[in-house]
């Protein structure tokens, strides 16, 4: 499941970002040599490609120059989240009865609210409940591209918050992500 398509993949906002991840000296000598660079995200579970991003030689210079003149500026982690959210379907089954029915930004946290069809309440959760919930939260996100923000999520103190709530609408956890936890 692509968190945006390949045109945006592709587009120039989105190689700046990538090269934002590249040593610029790295960058210059790769410029002078004549090559291009290809990045390929796999999922570390399936080796399946998630996206793949292309520049040659010719768009990595151009690209390059377009964000040290201002004329292209990266995208963000945060822009990347909402393109993500905008994509989705609200309310969409992400597992038997599990749905995810929001999906917003607020400063710097992501929030993805999950609704069960369940009369759970956080009484009938212990601490290793929670703990286990996030760990298959993270086992989800390695079929993502996440991890790809890492850096910058640790940079800025980007959250993802995932909330969940049962079939009366009352929240029965929560469960924070940050880049640590990636």
């Amino acid at each position: 499941d692509m968190a945006f398509g390949a045109e945006v993949a592709n587009s120039d906002k989105n190689v700046a970002r990538m090269l934002n991840n590249v040593n610029q000296e790295q960058l210059d000598k790769f410029i002078k040599a004549g090559f291009g660079l290809k990045y390929i995200y796999k999922s570390s579970d399936t080796d399946e490609t998630l996206l793949t991003i292309e520049a040659d030689c010719d768009r990595l210079k151009r690209v390059k120059e377009g964000v040290a003149s201002g004329e292209i500026v990266p995208y963000t982690a945060l822009e990347i989240f909402q393109m993500e959210i905008d994509r989705y379907e609200f309310p969409c089954e992400i597992e038997e009865g599990v749905w995810m029915t929001d999906g917003y930004i607020k400063g710097n946290t992501v929030y993805y609210i999950a609704t069960l069809e369940s009369d759970i309440t956080s009484e009938d959760l212990s601490y290793s409940d929670i703990i286990d919930m996030k760990q298959g939260i993270l086992e989800g996100l390695k079929e993502t591209l996440v991890g790809a923000h890492k850096k910058e999520m640790a940079q800025k103190g980007i959250r993802v918050i995932y909330v969940y709530k049962n079939n009366n609408g009352d929240e029965f956890a929560r469960v924070e992500l940050t880049a640590d936890d990636l």
